[in-house]
């Protein structure tokens, strides 16, 4: 019976150290535990607040691109001229500017695509529709819905120097250059249609009552614009400043040496709408210069 409650006494004493060695160990557990959870507490609490800083931080950059005076805007495009400089030309017309319905005489119009030319260095791809008409003696061409696309290697150093223009203020001089190289363009594009026409059909000057005549439509009145990107770079964009439709018309013949010559000087008429004010307002605040179609296709005259 003595060895009997000797054991027991043994074993209670040896289930009482267990529990006390498991309340000392569970004791320094939670001693360790709290500072972890404060820890992890705290590293989700500073993570979170600092995705909410940057959100923020985003919302105020956005913010200040929207508000940004016109003197910060030439600081930065005076700044970022060295970089990239992307154009983005309108391609969506407000309204139709075109021939009409053809007459007798006329082949089925044609959209040209991907001509590419060669403006001072900057490689232009262009696109318009054509018509061709033979009446009477003399052809008739129609040339309409210019669009144009710059290559943005070859064409960042002239893209360059107008966003340098626009940076100082000199946006008159910015919209005689874009004038210049778009009339420039047109009468590129009425020589590469009539040169091979010439060589079938010979239309020599001085004969009576017949030549080549070459009518070309430009639509809407814009303003060349730019906005700075947050990323860095220049974006160079056109902006609507009214519906106006003008029309370009040019006579040739071929001389003695079968070379087609201009007959007199091109006029360039205005045939609907005006443009709404002298300067159009751009989005970052600046102005342009807001230029008519009949400028556009006529600034050598």
């Amino acid at each position: 019976m003595k060895t009997v409650q000797k054991q027991y006494k043994n074993s209670t004493k040896t289930v009482n150290d267990l529990l006390s060695s498991l309340r000392e160990n569970l004791k320094n557990l939670w001693f360790m535990t709290v500072p972890l959870s404060f820890l992890f507490l705290s590293t989700n609490f500073i993570s979170c607040s600092s995705n909410e800083h940057d959100i923020k931080n985003e919302n105020l950059t956005q913010e200040k691109s929207q508000t940004i005076s016109p003197e910060e805007l030439r600081l930065l495009l005076s700044k970022s001229l060295n970089a990239d400089v992307q154009y983005i030309e309108t391609q969506t017309r407000a309204f139709d500017c075109g021939p009409g319905a053809a007459s007798g005489g006329c082949f089925t119009d044609q959209l040209v695509t991907g001509q590419q030319i060669n403006y001072n260095g900057c490689i232009i791809t262009v696109s318009y529709k054509k018509r061709i008409c033979y009446v009477g003696q003399s052809v008739t061409v129609d040339i309409w819905d210019l669009n144009i696309t710059y290559d943005p290697i070859s064409c960042n150093t002239l893209l360059t120097h107008w966003a340098n223009l626009q940076a100082t203020g000199q946006i008159h001089q910015l919209a005689n250059e874009r004038n210049e190289m778009y009339t420039t363009l047109v009468k590129e594009r009425e020589m590469s249609i009539l040169i091979p026409i010439s060589q079938i059909i010979a239309i020599e000057c001085g004969s009576p009552n017949t030549a080549y005549n070459v009518s070309f439509y430009e639509s809407e009145c814009t303003a060349t614009c730019f906005r700075y990107k947050l990323e860095g770079g220049i974006q160079i964009y056109e902006a609507y400043c009214g519906d106006m439709c003008c029309k370009r018309v040019s006579q040739f013949c071929v001389n003695e040496k079968g070379e087609l010559v201009p007959i007199g000087t091109p006029t360039v008429t205005s045939l609907s709408g005006s443009c709404t004010a002298p300067t159009s307002q751009c989005f970052e605040g600046l102005e342009g210069a807001c230029t008519n179609p009949c400028e556009r296709i006529g600034s050598d005259l």
